[in-house]
C-alpha cells in the first residue's frame, strides 16, 4: 500500500472526526439557436405598457422537457446511494483574468453498501486524475487504494471513480479532488457577473447559483437535496476583492503560497443541501445592522438603496421565527445584490442573493416593484425555514419548499404592512393566476415524478409556487391558523436538517389536526391534502339553491375551458372544505368550513336561512382553491347586491365573483349575458385586488375582440369602466402606495381604450421628456408614457425622438424599454420602423429586430400592421435574416401573425394571398397547418361572439 504525500495526509487526518463531533456554533452552455427561434418563446399575453395583473418571475422560465419516472432506483439520472457525503472542504481560487478556477475539494464518506466506484456529479470540471488521494478513516497516514479508471458521464453528469480496492459497508473513508473550471457566463453555477463604474470601467466579480444542479459546476459533489453534508468553504482572492459565504468569516490572512492572494476560511455549516452553498468574489460594499448580524452587500453606489429591504428583512426574520416556534439557526444573515441573475432570488441559507433591483430602490422605482421587493424578501427568507432548515427530499415535490415559501410571502408581509393589502392581492396572482394554469388538460399535479435537470427545471411553475401557496392558505382557513403553526413547528423541529416527503407535513400537520377535532370524522388531513397534491386540476363547486326549501346542493367536477379529450378526467374528485355566508347574516371572518364535498359522494345538500330575495355566497374570499357555479337566479341577487353597494363585499369577494364568472363563461359554463355585467362595478372600485382581476379579464378580451365589429366600442366600454377611477388617481402625483399602484391599473386601460386625456398626458410629457431627458417620468406611468406618446398630437416628432434615443442608447435595459415603446407606433410609422431595421443598411441586429416583432405581436391591435409588412417585405426578411428557403424568417414572422389572427374574414383572406404567393413553395405547408390550427381556434367565437357583442354595445 504507498504512501501519500505527508502535507497532504496530514490535512486528511486534520479534517477527520473532530469536524464531525459536533453541532457548529451558533453566534456550459447550450447549442446556438437562431434568433427567430425566440419568437416562439413569446411568455407575455401583451405589451409591458398594458397593465399586467402578475409580479415579475421570481425565477427563470423553466427547461420544458418529459417526466420520467421517479426513484433513485432504475432512474438513470440518481446517484448510487451506496456513498453517503458527510463533510465537504471546498477550497476555491477564482482567476478573473482567465475567467477560471482553480478547486480543491476534500470529502468524507460514509459507505452503506459495499463498493470498489465512487459516484458523484461533475460538470464542466477537468479533474486532476494524478492528484486524486483517499485514505480509510481508521488508517489516516496511508492511502487505501489507487484509482484504476475514472470516467465522466456528460449526458448525467457522473463522475466515476474506480478503485483497485473495495469499500467496505460500515467504515468512512476521504478523498480529495483537484480541479480547474470555467468561471461561466451562463449564470449557473459558478459564474462570472460585472458591472460598470461611474467612469466607465467594468468590474467583474464571481458568484454563485446553485438550484438545482449547479454545484456540480463548481466542485465534484453528489448533487442531489437528499445528500446533506456539513461543509468548510475556503476562498483565495485578490486583494481588492473580498469573499462572502454561508457562514461567518473565522480566519482572512494572506495566502502562504501566494501572499498576493488573501484566503478567507469560513466556519463550517450545518447538514446542507448542496444547492444551498453559495458564496460570492467581490468588490462589494456592505451595510450591516447594529447587532452585526444582518448584512446587506452590494456595489457600493447602490448602498444608500438598501435600507428598505435591511429593514423589511429583519422584520421577516424575526416574524418567521415566531410563526414557526423555532428560532433562525444561523449565526447571521446576507443578502446581496447581482448584476447578472438568472433568478428573481435565491433562497441560499446564510446568504439570499437577489437581482439588483428586487433588493435595492432605485429613484425610478414604481409601486408594483416595490411591493414586489418586500414579498420576494418575505419568501427568500421563509425558505431559511422549509427549504433550508427542512429540505425535499427529491424535485418531484418542488412545492413543499415553494409552497410555504409563496405563503409566507404574503401572510408574513401583510404583517409587516398591512396597508398595503397583500393577502387580497395574493388571492389574484397567486390563486387566480395558478387556476388559469391548472385549466389545462395536460397539467401536472403539484407532487409529480421527475428525473433530469430539465424536468426538475421544469417543477419551478405556477404549480409548485402559486398553486402551492394557494392550497396552504386554503388549509389555514380550513384548520384555523394555530393549528397550522402549530403543525409546521411539529414538522420542522421533528425534521430539522433533513429530508421530507409530502407524508411527513401530513403526519406532523394531522397530528395538530387530530388534536385540535377540526376535521370530519373518518378522514385524516393527510387524505384530504393529497387530493389536492396527488392529482392535477382545480375543482368547480355547482351551488344551486331550491328556493321554496331553502337547501343548497353543493357538487363537484374538474374545471376546463374546452371538454378535455378524456372525458373521465371532468368527474375528478377532492375533500373539499366549503364555507358559506349569506345575505342575512353575512361574516367575512368566521371562515371555517360549514359541510365538505366528499370525493366518494355525488353531492351534499346544506340548509340555508337566506330568503328567495337574498343571496348565497360560497368560498368567501375565495379561501378555498375552486371555483363557484351558482344557477342563474342567485347569480343575479350577487351582481344586483354587489352592483348596489359594492363595499358590502370585501375585496378579495368583488375579485373572486368577477373571475369566476368570466372564467366560467369562457368554459361554456355561464352564459356571457349573465358574466358580463360584473364588469360594472368596476366604475366605483378604488381597491387594487379587483383591478389586478379585471386586467387579467380585460386584456383576455382585447386579444379576442381585436380587429372586430365590436372593438370600437369595446374601447368605449373600458374608458366608461375607468372614468371614475381614472379621474381619482390621476396621471401622476398622490405619494402613496396603494394609490400609485392602482394608478398603474387604471392609467394603462385608459390610454389603452383611448382616453383622450390620458393620451394628451401621455403625449406631452414624452414630449419635454425627449426635449430633456434629465427630467424623471413617473415611475408607475413612464410604460404608458413613452408608448401613448407615440399616439398623441406630437406623434410623428415623438417618434423620431423615441427612436432616435433608441437607436443611441447603450445601456442593454434601457434600450429595450425603448423598443417596447416603439412597437406602440402608429401603424405608418410602424410601418417604416418594421422596413428601415430589415434594410440593408440597418444598424440593429437580428436579436432586436425579432425582439420588436415580439412586442408587436403582444399589442393585438398592432397584428395586421406587422401581418402585412410580412407579406410585403418577405424577400427583405429573408435576405436580412440570411435565410435558407427552408427556415424563413418571413414564414417563421407570418405563423406568428395567424396565431393570433381573430376572425373568420381575416383568415381567409391571410389564406388567399398564401395560396397565391407561397403555393408549391418552402414554406407553404406549415402555414397552411398553421390555418387549421387558427380555425380551430375560432371556436369561441363561434359559440360566444354575439352574446358578448350584444352585450357591450347595448352598455355603451
Amino acid at each position: 500500500m504507498a504512501r501519500c504525500g505527508p502535507a497532504l495526509l496530514l490535512l486528511l487526518a486534520a479534517l477527520a472526526a473532530p469536524a464531525l463531533a459536533g453541532p457548529v456554533p451558533r453566534g456550459s452552455s447550450a447549442a446556438p439557436r437562431s434568433p427567430l427561434d425566440l419568437l416562439d418563446d413569446r411568455t407575455r399575453e401583451l405589451a409591458p405598457d398594458m397593465a399586467d395583473p402578475l409580479p415579475p418571475p421570481r425565477r427563470r422560465a423553466p427547461k420544458k422537457a418529459p417526466r420520467l419516472v421517479d426513484g433513485a432506483n432504475g432512474d438513470p439520472y440518481r446517484l448510487p446511494s451506496s456513498l453517503i457525503p458527510l463533510l465537504y472542504q471546498v477550497e476555491l481560487t477564482p482567476n478573473f483574468d482567465t475567467f477560471t478556477f482553480d478547486g480543491n475539494a476534500l470529502i468524507i464518506v460514509n459507505c452503506v453498501e459495499d463498493t470498489d466506484t465512487i459516484v458523484l456529479h461533475a460538470k464542466e470540471l477537468t479533474i486532476d486524475k494524478d492528484a486524486f488521494v483517499i485514505v480509510d478513516d481508521r488508517m489516516t497516514y496511508f492511502a487505501f487504494a489507487q484509482l484504476k479508471s475514472m470516467t465522466l458521464d456528460k449526458t448525467h453528469d457522473f463522475l466515476s471513480l474506480k478503485l483497485d480496492t473495495m469499500m467496505t459497508k460500515g467504515n468512512r473513508y476521504r478523498f480529495v479532488l483537484q480541479y480547474t473550471g470555467i468561471l461561466n457566463d451562463n449564470l449557473d453555477g459558478f459564474y462570472r457577473s460585472s458591472y460598470k463604474t461611474a467612469d466607465g470601467e467594468t468590474r467583474w466579480l464571481a458568484t454563485t447559483q446553485f438550484e438545482e444542479t449547479g454545484a456540480r459546476r463548481a466542485f465534484p459533489c453528489w448533487d442531489e437535496p437528499s445528500f446533506k453534508a456539513r461543509f468548510y468553504i475556503i476562498i483565495n482572492h485578490d486583494k481588492n476583492r473580498n469573499a462572502v459565504s454561508n457562514m461567518p468569516i473565522v480566519q482572512s490572512a494572506p495566502n502562504q503560497k501566494d501572499p498576493t492572494l488573501i484566503q478567507v476560511q469560513f466556519d463550517g455549516t450545518l447538514p446542507i443541501s448542496t444547492y444551498l452553498i453559495a458564496f460570492i468574489v467581490s468588490d462589494f460594499g456592505s451595510v450591516t445592522n447594529c447587532e452585526g448580524n444582518f448584512t446587506l452587500y452590494a456595489r457600493k453606489e447602490l448602498l444608500d438603496g438598501g435600507h428598505f429591504s435591511q429593514v423589511i428583512g429583519q422584520k421577516a426574520l424575526q416574524l418567521l421565527a415566531e410563526y414557526n416556534g423555532i428560532d433562525y439557526m444561523l449565526p447571521k444573515e446576507d443578502q446581496a445584490a447581482i448584476p447578472d441573475f438568472a433568478a428573481g432570488a435565491m433562497e441560499n441559507w446564510g446568504l439570499v442573493t437577489y437581482r439588483e433591483e428586487y433588493l435595492i430602490e432605485q429613484d425610478s422605482q414604481n409601486a408594483r416593484i416595490a411591493e414586489y421587493m418586500m414579498t420576494t424578501i418575505c419568501h427568500e427568507l421563509g425558505h431559511q425555514w422549509t427549504g433550508d432548515l427542512v429540505t425535499l427530499d427529491w424535485w418531484s415535490h418542488t412545492w413543499l419548499n415553494e409552497g410555504f415559501a409563496d405563503y409566507f410571502e404574503n401572510y408574513i408581509c401583510n404583517l409587516i404592512k398591512p396597508e398595503w393589502h397583500l393577502r387580497d392581492k395574493g388571492v389574484v396572482y397567486d390563486h387566480q393566476q395558478a387556476m388559469e394554469y391548472d385549466v389545462l388538460e395536460t397539467q401536472v399535479a403539484m407532487s409529480s415524478p421527475v428525473s433530469s435537470p430539465a424536468e426538475d427545471s421544469s417543477k419551478f411553475d405556477r404549480i409548485s409556487y402559486s398553486k402551492g401557496g394557494a392550497v396552504i392558505r386554503m388549509w389555514e382557513y380550513m384548520l384555523g391558523v394555530d393549528v397550522l403553526k402549530a403543525g409546521m413547528h411539529r414538522y420542522l423541529s421533528i425534521h430539522m436538517f433533513k429530508n421530507t416527503r409530502p407524508e411527513d407535513l401530513f403526519n406532523a400537520i394531522g397530528f395538530e389536526a387530530q388534536k385540535a377535532k377540526v376535521l370530519p370524522d373518518g378522514v385524516t388531513f393527510g387524505d384530504i391534502a393529497s387530493t389536492w397534491t396527488e392529482q392535477p386540476g382545480v375543482p368547480v363547486v355547482s351551488a344551486v339553491r331550491d328556493y321554496d326549501k331553502k337547501t343548497i346542493t353543493l357538487s363537484q367536477k374538474r374545471f376546463f375551458y374546452a371538454p378535455p379529450n378524456r372525458a373521465s378526467l371532468v368527474n375528478q374528485r377532492w375533500f373539499i372544505p366549503v364555507t358559506m355566508t349569506q345575505q342575512a347574516s353575512a361574516n367575512w371572518d368566521s371562515l371555517k368550513p360549514s359541510t365538505w364535498l366528499w370525493p366518494s359522494k355525488e353531492q351534499t345538500v346544506a340548509s340555508v336561512s337566506s330568503s328567495s330575495s337574498e343571496w348565497v355566497l360560497v368560498n368567501p374570499k375565495e379561501i378555498g382553491y375552486y371555483r363557484v357555479n351558482y344557477d342563474v337566479q342567485n347569480w343575479k341577487l350577487l351582481l344586483a347586491a354587489l352592483t348596489k353597494k359594492p363595499s358590502d363585499f370585501p375585496p378579495a369577494t368583488r375579485s373572486q365573483l368577477l373571475n369566476d364568472a368570466l372564467a366560467l363563461a369562457r368554459g361554456n359554463q355561464l352564459d356571457y349575458s349573465v358574466a358580463l355585467p360584473f364588469l360594472n362595478f368596476l366604475k366605483t372600485e378604488r381597491q387594487v385586488a379587483p383591478w389586478q382581476t379585471a386586467t387579467a379579464s380585460l386584456n383576455w378580451m382585447r386579444t379576442k375582440l381585436a380587429g372586430t365589429d365590436v372593438w370600437d366600442k369595446f374601447l368605449t366600454l373600458v374608458r366608461q369602466l375607468t372614468q371614475n377611477a381614472y379621474e381619482a388617481v390621476g396621471y401622476g402625483g398622490a405619494p402613496d402606495h396603494e394609490t400609485r399602484y392602482l394608478r398603474y391599473y387604471v392609467v394603462s386601460h385608459a390610454c389603452n381604450a383611448g382616453n383622450q386625456d390620458c393620451i394628451s398626458q401621455a403625449n406631452n410629457l414624452l414630449k419635454s421628456w425627449l426635449a430633456d431627458k434629465s427630467t424623471k417620468l413617473d415611475a408607475d406611468t413612464s410604460l404608458v408614457t413613452m408608448c401613448h406618446g407615440l399616439r398623441g398630437d406630437d406623434a410623428a416628432t415623438n417618434f423620431a425622438g423615441l427612436k432616435a434615443a433608441w437607436l443611441a442608447e447603450k445601456d442593454t435595459k434601457t434600450r429595450t424599454i425603448l423598443l417596447q415603446s416603439l412597437a406602440c407606433a402608429k401603424a405608418a410609422h410602424l410601418d417604416s420602423l418594421l422596413k428601415e431595421t430589415v434594410s440593408s443598411s440597418s444598424k440593429v441586429d437580428q436579436d432586436e429586430v425579432v425582439n420588436l416583432w415580439k412586442e408587436v405581436l403582444n399589442r393585438p391591435e398592432q397584428i395586421p400592421t406587422l401581418f402585412k409588412f410580412a407579406q410585403d417585405n418577405s424577400q427583405l426578411i429573408d435576405s436580412f435574416f440570411k435565410n435558407s428557403s427552408t427556415n424563413s424568417g418571413a414564414v417563421k414572422l407570418m405563423l406568428n401573425c395567424i396565431e393570433q389572427i381573430t376572425s373568420t374574414d381575416a383568415l381567409n383572406d391571410a389564406r388567399r394571398w398564401v395560396e397565391y404567393n407561397y403555393k408549391n413553395q418552402a414554406g407553404y405547408d406549415v402555414l397552411q397547418s398553421a390555418f387549421l390550427d387558427a380555425y380551430v381556434s375560432l371556436d369561441w367565437y363561434r359559440r360566444n361572439y354575439k352574446t358578448v357583442a350584444d352585450w357591450i354595445s347595448s352598455n355603451v
